[in-house]
């Protein structure tokens, strides 16, 4: 689909610029009409003072001159009024070629602007995958080669208790763990030797 987005990009830029070249040559057109008026106008001009100098001569053909002048002129006008109605037509053609030009250019744009975020994501997910591999493998890493620690809970070395404690205690089987509670003022001695793991 985006392949077939950017097709349609490059033909509406072709016919953009295709509409452009049509709006230059009827642009120039109007121009040559524009400077073949003011031409004729000069010549007028010219042709008046010839008359002016030599009256006897003008005044039995300027009837007809000036039949003409209007004629051409009225001509040129038509003519200039017909090319400007085709420019902006042309005008008209070029806006509707550059807006959906434009469209696509831009609907182009937001396609490769999600497909860029998509990589993204997915690049992020690689990376963060890579992550937790490797760390799950310095993990275990680390596990082995550290020495196992005994949980706090369990004592390493039987305590010896004071003698009034034992006579609080009542007697346990050997499987439940041994509960100690010590009066406050007391302190316990923990004696090394005969230690064994519980």
């Amino acid at each position: 689909m985006a392949r077939s987005l950017r097709s349609l990009v490059r033909l509406h830029d072709y016919e953009v610029d295709q509409k452009r070249r049509e709006l230059a040559v009827l642009i120039s057109a109007v121009n040559q009409l524009e400077d073949r008026a003011r031409k004729f106008e000069v010549q007028i001009i010219e042709e008046k003072k010839v008359a002016a100098a030599a009256p006897a001569i003008a005044g039995f053909h300027y009837g007809r001159f000036a039949q003409v002048i209007i004629d051409r002129r009225k001509n040129f006008a038509r003519a200039i009024a017909e090319a400007e109605a085709k420019v902006a037509e042309g005008m008209e053609r070029l806006h509707d070629a550059y807006r959906d030009h434009k469209k696509y250019e831009t609907a182009e744009a937001n396609r490769e602007k999600v497909e860029l975020a998509e990589d993204d994501r997915r690049g992020q997910l690689v990376l963060d995958e890579v992550a937790l591999q490797s760390f799950l493998i310095r993990e275990s890493k680390r596990r082995k080669a550290a020495p196992r620690r005994w949980p706090r809970a369990t004592p390493r070395c039987r305590v010896r208790q004071p003698a009034w404690h034992r006579s609080l205690q009542t007697p346990r089987r050997p499987e439940t763990r041994l509960r100690l509670s010590y009066p406050p003022t007391r302190k316990i001695r923990r004696t090394t030797a005969g230690c064994r793991r519980a």
